[in-house]
């Protein structure tokens, strides 16, 4: 029928070569939406309704909701909403699904416990604890014996409540664990929601200081969530690569947090609020790793971030605030270190019985105090001197240093001058001594070259 009308030039027109899409002309459509008004009024909403589904089933959301709205069905709308927000949230476009929420009516969906129970877990990545905590509210007020899966695939209100209030984490880290653990409990095997409520119960098992346990649920967190939930995979990994600084593993640390930096870029979740935890845990191990210029950006970028939490899981901020303070330590930037470890304090007030992020925080505070009070040890490096004496401890030459950097040898003769400089030394071997002293050289890194 298009074709012939198309053929006809009856205001049809083919967009593309195999004859599957038409546009029409929009004087056309009007006209014909009017005529519809005029002949039948209620098909309008029905032929809405119709379209909604159709767009809905080729997997274009944001269609299929305008059509819902257009349809006047506020139940639709909702339902595409919750259905529509994990995927959407989990890879970059939680500002679209919020906008969504803000464009239906609050007296229609205020009363639908499973629109809030998603509503909620939506305006938890951009820090909104008003609005989270407003539609959690109206997931906790349905019906406790409420029955059977949620559009937006939790086996049930209870363990969607559960969850909720696990994400929000307001009541402290044990309450967290208990939360988290009747979702986990209640979510089917594979499901995404298990995956998740596996990651809140590591976090809460290593803030309470059962390290092992946590591992065990966070590599299990890794493992299950699938590869539309990049969110869950790298919160995971930068907590897993918390623990593993706790154990100095250093190399593996360094590799979970490259991998959780990683799965965040990837997946454009860079500015969400909770991408804070994973650039502060890639900042600490990039200055570990003798890498200060990578330090200092990803530290700034969490520093950035975490100023869009209010209040809103308050473990979070706290973690990823020490993680930064600890890394501004051994930039060797104090008063950042203080500046950063006064707002973690806060954030620690509202976080309940954490043992191990208490002891993290007394931890820097020790060592911020003991790095005021040690003597100057003269201007900082830059990232390519910190590179270039790496080299030092070997036997290569400044053109086979040159070569290894793909730089020319008067690049790496200036470098070294002026870290000599800086180091206040006039020779190699000195050199080397005065980097070990200032924590600048690895103790292997002569066998590394």
């Amino acid at each position: 029928m298009l074709e012939k009308l198309a053929d006809a030039n009856l205001f049809i027109s083919p967009i593309d070569s195999d004859g599957i899409w038409f546009r029409r002309h929009q004087l056309f459509g009007e006209m014909l939406l009017d005529e519809l008004r005029r002949r039948n009024p209620a098909a309008e909403h029905t032929q809405h309704r119709r379209a909604a589904r159709w767009f809905d089933g080729q997997g274009d959301a944001e269609a299929a909701f305008e059509q819902a709205l257009a349809a006047d069905d506020v139940s639709l709308a909702a339902e595409l909403v919750a259905r529509n927000s994990v995927s959407y949230v989990s890879t970059g476009r939680a500002s679209s699904v919020r906008r969504w929420i803000e464009m239906l009516p609050v007296a229609a969906v205020g009363d639908l416990p499973w629109f809030g129970a998603a509503a909620a877990q939506a305006y938890v990545s951009s820090g909104d604890i008003e609005r989270a905590t407003f539609w959690l509210a109206v997931a906790e007020r349905g019906s406790d014996d409420a029955t059977g899966p949620l559009p937006d695939g939790r086996a049930s209100l209870r363990s969607a409540v559960a969850i909720g209030r696990a994400t929000l984490g307001l009541g402290g880290m044990e309450q967290m664990e208990r939360d988290a653990s009747v979702g986990y409990a209640s979510e089917p095997a594979g499901s995404r929601w298990k995956a998740f409520c596996a990651f809140l119960q590591g976090v809460a098992l290593h803030l309470r200081g059962n390290r092992i346990a946590a591992v065990e649920k966070l590599e299990e967190a890794v493992a299950s969530s699938a590869f539309e939930l990049p969110n869950i995979r790298a919160w995971s990994r930068a907590q897993l690569a918390i623990c593993a600084m706790e154990d100095e593993d250093w190399a593996v640390a360094l590799d979970h947090a490259e991998r959780a930096r990683t799965e965040v870029e990837r997946s454009d979740l860079q500015g969400y609020a909770s991408a804070a935890l994973v650039y502060a845990v890639s900042a600490l191990a990039c200055a570990n790793s003798l890498q200060p210029a990578e330090a200092r950006r990803d530290a700034m970028r969490a520093n950035r971030l975490l100023l869009q939490f209010n209040g809103l899981t308050p473990w979070m901020p706290a973690e990823a605030r020490v993680l930064v303070a600890r890394t501004f330590v051994r930039l060797g930037e104090a008063q950042q270190a203080r500046q950063v470890l006064r707002e973690a304090s806060r954030d620690l007030s509202r976080v309940g019985q954490a043992p191990t992020l208490r002891r993290w925080h007394e931890e820097a505070l020790r060592a911020v105090s003991a790095q005021r009070q040690a003597p100057s040890t003269g201007p900082a490096l830059t990232a390519a001197e910190i590179r270039v004496i790496q080299f030092l401890p070997t036997h290569l030459s400044f053109r086979e240093i040159a070569e290894r950097l793909h730089v020319s040898r008067n690049t790496v003769k200036t470098q070294v001058i002026s870290a000599y400089r800086k180091l206040a030394v006039e020779n190699r071997t000195d050199a080397v001594a005065a980097a070990r002293s200032r924590a600048l050289l690895e103790d292997d890194a002569a066998e590394a070259m």
